[in-house]
């Protein structure tokens, strides 16, 4: 399948990235010296939830993500469990729900490493036994919520290890607040937790931050980085998305009977009446997508990691369609050795001195 295929890429390289990122970190490298650039926000976001997925198992405890998608109350763990529990309490067929709480429950919040194989046999088998579905209904939402984070949240011992103390407060304030309004009823409730809470609610980002920043290349302008990652150097140069819309200069009767007319973009354009401002658009289209590269390149000071999809290596189409078909066809044509840039790339400077073998 084509889309499992690209997500298992993308996650490929986000487990290769961290690792270099985890490499320099035991080296002695500050995490406020590296940045991540994306394209778009739905990017940041998916490097957010892999994070936050796989923390305990590649070991990313310590790393901190500084984004506007991490103060989100949708980024944290312990948020996502309580608004999970509320599903699975609605409706008790709610599998996903199900299968992420009992994957967290085990293995961030009781250390264990259990595989989704493992956890499929019998995803209630790994749920904590204190999850009683009639007792907790019986209970005043108040009483409830103190029950699911006393029984979700923390270990046998009563320690607690997921490191969001400050989004499951504000994530209590916010539903306190609306159970004390009087609106209690659990269906109402979950449409207040998706729409309200996950949607876009966040806590405030402080003015100064220690973790490793992750932004957009748009919002990057002007700024630098000791060492810059760019995991998903993919974004198109050529596309035509049908929801856009070209105002057009038409020279031919009848339609010059108007000095502009909107036309939605689409490839047939460039045999058409308006070929030319077809080609003009993709013209400026190219422009802006290289501008957005030069951007994204210049922003390391010291140390830049590129990655590029597998799919692209594999095939020389794709050249004139994204910047990471012309990355690769600009090295990888033959002018440049890429086994011999790998080998000579293995020096990555940490500060202004040292260096550390990747």
């Amino acid at each position: 399948d084509e889309q499992l295929s690209k997500k298992a890429s993308r996650d490929r390289i986000l487990t290769d990235m961290f690792r270099n990122i985890k490499t320099l970190l035991n080296e002695g490298m500050l995490q406020s010296d590296m940045m991540i650039l994306v394209a778009k926000g739905s990017d940041a976001t998916e490097i957010t939830n892999f994070l936050s997925t796989h923390s305990n198992e590649l070991q990313l405890e310590n790393i901190v993500i500084d984004s506007a998608d991490s103060y989100r109350l949708s980024s944290s763990v312990s948020v996502q469990m309580l608004v999970s529990a509320l599903h699975l309490l609605h409706d008790d067929k709610d599998d996903i729900s199900l299968a992420y709480l009992a994957q967290h429950y085990q293995n961030d919040v009781l250390h264990h490493n259990y595989s989704w194989v493992e956890l499929a046999k019998d995803f209630r088998g790994f749920m904590p036994d204190a999850f009683n579905r009639e007792y907790l209904l019986s209970l005043p939402f108040h009483e409830m919520f103190e029950e699911l984070i006393t029984m979700l949240l923390y270990d046998k011992n009563g320690r607690r290890s997921l490191n969001d103390d400050k989004y499951l407060m504000s994530f209590m304030d916010k539903v306190n607040a609306y159970m004390d309004d009087g609106k209690a009823g659990m269906e109402e409730l979950l449409e207040f937790c998706e729409e309200n809470i996950l949607a876009n609610a966040c806590i405030p980002m402080p003015s100064e931050t220690s973790g490793i920043r992750l932004m957009t290349v748009h919002k990057a302008k002007g700024l630098e980085s000791h060492t810059l990652f760019i995991p998903f150097c993919d974004w198109d140069i050529e596309s035509d998305i049908n929801k856009d819309t070209m105002w057009c200069c038409p020279n031919e009767k009848p339609y010059d009977r108007l000095p502009v007319l909107p036309v939605s973009i689409d490839s047939k354009m460039a045999a058409g009446i308006y070929k030319d401002d077809y080609a003009k658009e993709h013209f400026q289209r190219r422009i802006d997508r290289l501008n957005q590269l030069y951007v994204a390149f210049t922003r390391a000071r010291s140390n830049l990691f590129v990655y590029l999809p597998y799919a692209v290596m594999k095939s020389s189409q794709n050249a004139l369609t994204s910047v990471a078909g012309l990355v690769y066809s600009v090295l990888g044509d033959g002018t440049v050795n890429l086994a011999e840039i790998a080998n000579n790339c293995g020096s990555i400077t940490l500060r202004e001195e040292g260096t550390v073998q990747i």
